[in-house]
């Protein structure tokens, strides 16, 4: 009897409290986290939306950076390259790194955020659980410089400040929940969207009670007047969506990242229903904290199909804020008694599972430069001007100036563009870049009249980039291939082309 009473005290002296478990694991998550997205932020080169941040953000002036912002240079509201710019003025370290340091303080708001929510909703392990699916799955915010890690902390503390008003009606919290909201709304347009759930939390209240905390009203205040001093610059945006990137359809609803995450969800809702079996699931279960989050958990299938069909003008981390309510939806599935622990194990494992690969995916490097440095290198040997119709490759290289430069310019033709690439999105945004100095343009059908002799670096995987040497030929151009260097990715063989356009059938055939 001794010998057993040894053992099983042996074991409890072995089992690991919840709240020793809490105070450092969550803490190592959190530091794991940060340090991962300092050295990705650190080693990463810019992509072609950061490149944007940094121009504006180096304007300096507040009135140059809004005025660059009315003229279309960028899509994000100001505050984004107003805090950048004031990073780097002040804080002398390596440029790109300052350049990403408020995403990465944001970021940790936002993890630390994760935890003040859920750390009376949730079991130790559970939370610590949440906290490492939150900061894998947006993990490539943190290192990015722009606006979502400034989306995901805002919101995160609106909703700690929003279900606290909720419970006790403090003014106090509704203030602070109104500000933070307005701030998030001030990073990212999108997050206006947080009314829909906020609606489902307050609606639960006006059914079960037959009142609404009048100081709702100041959310609604503060969110009305954040969007009335970004109307201008809304507007300018909106005008974007008549030929967005290109015609909506059925085939561009979901991208992967919301396919593997509603998967995942609706596999672990049901797999647990089936289970448990609903009835055994209590109707106090579903307070309106949990709708709220399982409304805003379910706010890309809601929202997504809708613009994707009307707009396009959306991508799916638009809505990245809505990873809040999916943590929030898993941490309650996995402390519901009626569940198997068996269940949650593999809940916990699939969930794990999915968003590695959606990390792995993310934190890919998305610089196409390097691949095209061979090519640069050739186009500025040829002594004629570049075509060069790929956003990404033109903007990376007067961004690094890996090359010469002087030498390449973004073909500006709205209606070539419309016709031939069913989107004029480019176009809009090069002419911005162009207007405010930050790379050279040229006016295609000008070039094309004038009759000189010029080059295109193509891929030809892209083929929306053909529009330009459709309108080349049509004009009276010959078009002949002059050099092939490996495409962006293994399996695109030699993909860059740089081809040599010219109306003198004896100069092309040298």
């Amino acid at each position: 009897m001794s010998i057993q009473n040894d053992l099983i005290g042996t074991r409890q002296a072995l089992r690991i409290h919840p709240l020793m478990l809490s105070r450092w694991l969550v803490p190592s998550i959190i530091v794991l986290m940060l340090c991962s997205v300092a050295v990705f932020g650190t080693i990463w080169p810019l992509w072609i939306d950061e490149i944007f941040t940094a121009r504006v953000a180096g304007l300096g002036d507040p009135s140059r950076i809004i005025g660059a912002l009315m003229n279309g240079v960028d899509g994000s509201p100001p505050l984004l390259a107003l805090v950048t710019s004031l990073f780097v003025r002040m804080i002398p370290l390596d440029p790109e790194l300052v350049l990403r340091l408020p995403a990465l303080l944001t970021f940790g708001g936002f993890l630390m955020g994760i935890v003040r929510l859920f750390r009376s909703r949730m079991s130790a392990g559970t939370l610590a659980t949440c906290v490492l699916l939150a900061g894998l799955l947006r993990l490539d915010t943190g290192f990015t410089a722009r606006p979502y890690a400034f989306a995901l902390c805002f919101s995160i503390w609106f909703i700690v400040w929003l279900f606290d008003a909720h419970a006790t009606g403090k003014l106090r919290s509704w203030l602070l929940a109104s500000a933070f909201l307005a701030l998030a709304i001030a990073s990212q347009y999108y997050c206006v969207f947080l009314f829909i759930p906020m609606a489902v939390l307050i609606g639960t209240r006006l059914l079960a009670e037959r009142k609404i905390d009048p100081k709702v009203t100041l959310t609604v205040i503060s969110t009305g007047a954040v969007l009335a001093l970004h109307l201008p610059i809304i507007l300018i945006l909106r005008t974007w969506t008549k030929h967005y990137w290109s015609k909506p359809g059925l085939d561009h609803i979901f991208q992967l990242e919301t396919l593997v995450l509603g998967v995942a969800l609706s596999v672990g809702v049901v797999g647990m229903l089936m289970t448990t079996g609903i009835r055994h699931i209590k109707r106090s279960e579903f307070t309106g904290e949990r709708l709220f989050l399982l409304t805003l958990a379910a706010l890309p299938m809601i929202v997504v199909p809708v613009i994707r069909l009307t707009t396009n003008a959306f991508v799916d981390r638009y809505l990245t804020f809505s990873v809040i309510g999916l943590v929030g939806v898993i941490g309650w599935m996995l402390d519901l008694p009626q569940v198997h622990v068996w269940l949650k194990r593999v809940t916990v494992a699939g969930f794990v599972g999915a968003v590695l690969v959606q990390c792995v995916a993310a934190v890919q490097p998305r610089a196409w430069l390097p691949r095209y440095e061979a090519a640069l290198d050739a186009c500025s040997e040829l002594g004629v001007v570049v075509l060069c119709p790929s956003t990404c490759v033109i903007t990376e290289a007067s961004h690094y100036d890996k090359a010469n430069t002087g030498f390449l310019a973004y073909p500006l033709d709205q209606d070539a563009e419309l016709r031939g690439a069913k989107s004029d999105t480019s176009f809009r945004i090069m002419k911005a870049n162009g207007v405010a100095g930050f790379m050279q343009t040229v006016d295609l059908k000008a070039l094309l009249a004038k009759g000189d002799a010029f080059a295109i670096l193509t891929d030809e995987r892209l083929t929306y980039e053909k529009w330009v040497q459709d309108e080349a030929v049509a004009a009276g151009y010959r078009l002949r291939e002059v050099a092939a260097f490996p495409g962006v990715r293994k399996e695109d063989g030699r993909s860059i082309k740089i081809l040599m356009a010219s109306r003198d059938a004896v100069s092309a055939k040298k």
